[in-house]
């Protein structure tokens, strides 16, 4: 019978870990629209233009005109989707979780009420879809 409870209480212990671990998952989730900002300026393109030269991280000079479609170093070493501060050195350590800020309510516009905010795709449709799969048809 002791034998039982005791298998019983570290299934039960078990359990609360796991609703512990769900409830911190739900709290540190990531708002949708953050995340689908993140993923549009990741899919902003396929390729970096021919003859590309990425500027030094901290290098002073012109900005580039579009976003890459790789990260750059800096931002692969900061963490959660780019918006904590770039990891030092070793033996270097901070805190890892940011302060939770409040996500600023969406700005309404009231220009042209009813119209969708997306753009429809108005090139031509191609007659025959030849399979050409290649994304930079232009190199």
């Amino acid at each position: 019978l002791e034998e039982g409870r005791k298998v019983l209480d570290e299934i039960v212990k078990e359990g609360d870990e796991r609703v512990e671990c769900i409830r911190k998952a739900k709290e540190a989730a990531i708002p949708y629209p953050e995340l689908l900002a993140y993923a549009q300026s990741l899919s902003a393109f396929t390729s970096a233009p021919p003859g590309l030269t990425m500027p030094e991280p901290g290098a002073v000079g012109p900005v580039p005109l579009f976003f890459p479609p790789f990260p750059n170093e800096e931002k692969m070493r900061r963490g959660r989707l780019n918006v904590e501060r770039p990891l030092g050195g070793l033996g270097e350590n901070h805190s890892v979780r940011a302060a939770p800020e409040p996500s600023p309510p969406p700005v309404q516009t009231r220009e042209r009420p009813g119209v969708n905010p997306y753009r429809h795709d108005t090139r031509p449709q191609l007659a025959v879809f030849d399979l050409d799969l290649d994304l930079n048809p232009d190199l």
